[in-house]
């Protein structure tokens, strides 16, 4: 690669969700963007709009015409709940995502179906969608002769290959892609899980702070302020709480789930090298099959004018197990190639992704440190006025009955004129002093009948 060449971009970017409706029901559009200083494009920036089916489209052409490559995966569909506007977000993301991906890849940035889909209008992405059908037909009409071949093949006997090293390296290459989706998902499905544990503590410490915002209201006094304000923290968490976890969601979750998904994109590039694999074995059991019956016809009497068409027939079916294999090997080839892309691209995602959650953490338990020092001045004065009500009993206690002089108590009078008068404690009615808590007037009444009687 050039160095003119390391210098071209190829940016797309993917905004502005839109719902739309026609007679076939409700969908949603998207701008795709495009920045670039490749000769390819007319243009340097440029959009179109496309929807959820386009990208699918675009996918599926990728796969079809060019199956020695990894191509990245798409947001999974969904049926329910597919316009609310979180969803649309996150699949926003996801096929933006997997736009990035694609300008990013060496082979598929090159593609003639991706520029068209980056800057045709739309007529002529119609019009360069029924192209495509066309040549997919007549790739797919070649290939079912040989799904027929494989019903000879299973009649005359199957063609098999002598494992090489690179079949050896990819069945290695397989179980470790197996064994890295299995442990993904585990991944996957627990930071879900944290996930959804994290919007619910959110949510319980939204809660928590209102049940101490009321009983600060309750009080009224200094313990009120301070029990109010431990509401208002709570509150601040609750907030706090949820940006961390709707940002876990952005960072982590999504990412971990793309990266299922890519792992399920390798095991499909992996069996298509296999189909291509099985499409040369049949392509040699069909010329075996051929062969032996041009063998048998070959110098027979009479049967000259059969042995010659059987010969053109061997001839074609050379020509198709040279090609297969050509293909095959070219798939093999590229596939190891594309694997070792994969790991080194795995090894950076991963790094970002895990970067990216350390630094939310921090982040998040710093202002969460914070709210909780900005507390503790509250809670402080409430032992303080505690301490004060405490000097100002021990002072009375200390002076006794009548025991308080004149040089006293002006100190008395102003320690005391701090609390106001709904800080004390209510008077405790007289007949409740003589009687008791169990004191009753009824009681009363029915002492002065028995003197009465007496």
């Amino acid at each position: 690669m050039s160095a003119e060449e390391k210098n071209v971009f190829l940016n797309v970017t993917v905004t502005d969700p839109l719902k739309q409706s026609d007679s076939f029901g409700s969908y949603i559009i998207y701008k795709v963007n495009t920045s670039t200083n490749s000769q390819e494009y007319s243009f340097s920036q440029f959009s179109v709009l496309r929807r959820y089916s386009d990208f699918v489209w675009l996918h599926d052409q990728l796969n079809f015409f060019h199956p020695g490559t990894i191509v990245p995966p798409l947001p999974e569909k969904q049926s329910v709940g597919r316009f609310t506007p979180e969803f649309v977000e996150s699949r926003r993301r996801g096929i933006e995502k997997f736009m990035s991906r694609v300008t990013k890849h060496s082979i598929l940035k090159e593609t003639a179906v991706l520029a068209a889909f980056l800057h045709a209008d739309d007529a002529g992405f119609t019009q360069c969608k029924e192209q495509y059908k066309q040549d997919r037909a007549i790739a797919a009409g070649s290939m079912s002769n040989w799904l027929e071949s494989k019903l000879t093949s299973l009649s005359s006997g199957s063609a098999s290959l002598e494992k090489t090293a690179a079949d050896l390296k990819f069945e290695e290459v397989m179980q470790y892609i197996t064994q890295l989706e299995t442990q993904m998902q585990g991944v996957s499905k627990h930071t879900s899980s944290l996930v959804k544990q994290n919007r619910a503590m959110a949510n319980a410490l939204f809660e928590f702070g209102q049940a101490f915002t009321w009983l600060g209201q309750s009080e009224g006094d200094g313990l009120g302020a301070a029990l109010t304000q431990v509401g208002n923290t709570a509150d601040q968490l609750s907030v706090l709480a949820t940006e961390n976890a709707e940002a876990e969601a952005v960072h982590l979750e999504e990412p971990l789930e793309e990266y299922v998904r890519l792992l399920a994109s390798v095991k499909a590039a992996l069996k298509r090298r296999q189909e291509k694999k099985s499409v040369h074995l049949n392509a040699i059991a069909d010329l075996d099959s051929k062969q032996n019956a041009y063998n048998k016809l070959l110098g027979a009497p009479g049967k000259e004018e059969q042995a010659t068409s059987k010969l053109v027939q061997v001839e074609r079916c050379r020509e198709q197990v040279d090609k297969s294999k050509l293909e095959y090997e070219e798939v093999s080839e590229n596939l190891l190639v594309e694997f070792e892309r994969f790991k080194l691209e795995k090894a950076e995602d991963i790094k970002q992704i895990l970067l990216n959650y350390v630094r939310l953490q921090i982040e998040f338990n710093k202002k969460s440190e914070q709210a909780w020092k900005d507390l503790i001045p509250h809670l402080k004065n409430i032992s303080s006025v505690n301490s004060s009500m405490s000097r100002v009993a021990d002072a009375l206690l200390a002076s006794g009955p009548g025991g308080m002089d004149q040089q006293q108590q002006p100190e008395f009078v102003s320690s005391t004129a701090k609390f106001r008068e709904e800080d004390m404690p209510p008077p405790v009615p007289i007949h409740a002093q003589q009687g008791g808590s169990n004191f009753r007037e009824s009681d009363m009444e029915e002492d002065e009948e028995d003197e009465a009687g007496v």
